[in-house]
């Protein structure tokens, strides 16, 4: 079963520290996967998981959330959080953890925008799913990246040969096994796209395969 070649604010009550603790984390997941923010932006993703908390949402601490995670350094305005810039009673720990889970939505959103698809010689086009890779790496090893078969032909995750990791790898190691575990998605990905589950005789693990 292997793929084979072709000033930190100090809060005045726990209330207080609580929000911002909370508003801070929303910051740091949305400085990590949402582009360019604006005020209608938080307020969309406010109200389409906690109208209640949108309802207190004003103009002016919307904008400051977009403007925090706008900004060039995140995490060093992250680290200062100002009372005087942001009033933070008028963020609630529920409007907080309503921007985070939207957050990381959007970044799964993203994850599964990258995985490839395969559109085959008569046109049928087949996208995957981050279950079925993981199926598959099961399958072929464990799930271990740096796995070697006995004969030592067959290498890393996926268990690609050499022609396969010669055709579709990033050259930056010798063998799969020896690459990072990026680049030896980003290698078996490009050999989907390539020539779909073929490759690989563990497809009939693959759900939906």
């Amino acid at each position: 079963m292997k793929a084979r070649s072709a000033a930190p604010m100090r809060p005045k009550s726990i209330s207080m520290w609580l929000q911002k603790g909370a508003m801070v984390a929303a910051f740091a997941v949305l400085a990590a996967t949402i582009g360019g923010c604006d005020v209608p932006t938080v307020r969309s993703i406010v109200a389409a998981h906690s109208p209640q908390a949108a309802a207190t949402l004003t103009d002016t601490a919307a904008q400051a959330i977009a403007d925090r995670h706008n900004a060039d350094h995140p995490t060093a305005v992250l680290a200062s959080v100002h009372a005087d810039s942001l009033d933070t009673s008028a963020v609630t720990p529920e409007m907080a953890k309503a921007i985070a889970w939207t957050a990381l939505v959007v970044e799964q959103q993203k994850q599964a925008a990258a995985l490839p698809c395969h559109t085959s010689k008569g046109g049928a086009r087949i996208c995957t799913t981050a279950a079925q890779w993981a199926a598959l790496r099961k399958c072929e090893s464990g799930g271990v990246y740096t796995k070697v078969q006995t004969s030592g032909k067959h290498r890393g995750a996926y268990q690609m040969d050499a022609d396969f990791w010669r055709a579709y790898g990033d050259g930056s190691a010798p063998t799969a096994d020896k690459a990072t575990p990026a680049s030896q998605d980003a290698a078996a990905y490009k050999g989907f796209r390539a020539r779909g589950w073929q490759p690989w005789t563990c497809r009939s693990a693959v759900p939906g395969a």
